[in-house]
C-alpha cells in the first residue's frame, strides 16, 4: 500500500469517529442571569427580641421591608421594619421594631453582632 492511502483512510476514520461524538455547541442566550446576580447570598442581621417574659437572639433575613420575628403568647406580633440599606452596607442598627398586641410585654428589639445569634441560648 502506499502512503498516501493509508493517511487517507486513517484521516476518513478519523472524520467519521469526531462525527459520531461530536456534540453541539449550546448557545447562550441573552436572558441568561449575570453570574454576579446568581451568586448573590442572602444577607442576615443579628437581632435581639426581649421582653417581660422571654429573651431571644436569631438571625433576620433582608427582604426590604417588614419581617415578622416572634408571636409571644399566641398574640404579641413582633416585627422588624428594615429599610433599603442592606446589612452588608451597614444596615442592621437602623432596623425598628414593630409591635401589635404586646402591652404586657413590653418588648424591645436591637440589634447585635453576628457572634451574639451564634453564641447565645435562644430561648
Amino acid at each position: 500500500m502506499k502512503f498516501n492511502t493509508v493517511f487517507g483512510t486513517f484521516a476518513l476514520s478519523t472524520l467519521k469517529a469526531y462525527r459520531v461524538s461530536a456534540s453541539p455547541i449550546d448557545p447562550v442566550s441573552p436572558e441568561t442571569p449575570s453570574l454576579e446576580a446568581t451568586a448573590r447570598a442572602p444577607e442576615y442581621c443579628c437581632m435581639r427580641v426581649v421582653g417581660y417574659s422571654f429573651a431571644r437572639s436569631q438571625f433576620v433575613p433582608f427582604v426590604g421591608g417588614t419581617v415578622h420575628v416572634l408571636t409571644v403568647n399566641n398574640s404579641c406580633k413582633i416585627s422588624v421594619d428594615q429599610y433599603s440599606t442592606p446589612p452588608s452596607q451597614g444596615g442592621c442598627p437602623g432596623w425598628t421594631g414593630h409591635y401589635e398586641n404586646c402591652e404586657r410585654e413590653n418588648p424591645r428589639v436591637f440589634s447585635l453582632p453576628a457572634e451574639a445569634c451564634q453564641l447565645w441560648d435562644k430561648i
